[in-house]
């Protein structure tokens, strides 16, 4: 949405708004299905790659200033946002490592 901004001359949503970003979290996202149960190491690895980032974007709404946004809603929105992204990835790196702990407990043989 703020790259389709950007391009038609308006203020994109926030300062993080490029085509560059777009397709970093395609890719990332891309990664996460495809490591979800192929590579634990490597799908705790890309989920916290992604739970940082939406923790810098969270740190940024508090940081930058404010006419970086469009208005103070477009702010708050992508706070929330990023909440929720922060909130997926450590929830999903802890449910990998619940199950890959319960498989190898699973495989143990008294």
């Amino acid at each position: 949405m703020g790259v389709y901004l950007m391009d038609q001359g308006l203020a994109a949503l926030g300062p993080s708004a490029s085509i560059k970003t777009v397709f970093l979290l395609l890719g990332l996202g891309a990664l996460l299905v495809l490591t979800a149960y192929r590579s634990f190491a490597f799908y705790v690895l890309v989920s916290s790659v992604l739970a940082m980032g939406a923790l810098f974007a969270i740190l940024n709404a508090f940081v930058q200033a404010s006419d970086l946004w469009p208005s103070e809603y477009w702010r708050v929105a992508g706070l929330v946002l990023n909440t929720g992204g922060l909130i997926g990835a450590i929830w999903g790196v802890g449910c990998s490592i619940k199950n890959n702990y319960s498989k190898k407990s699973e495989d143990y043989v008294r």
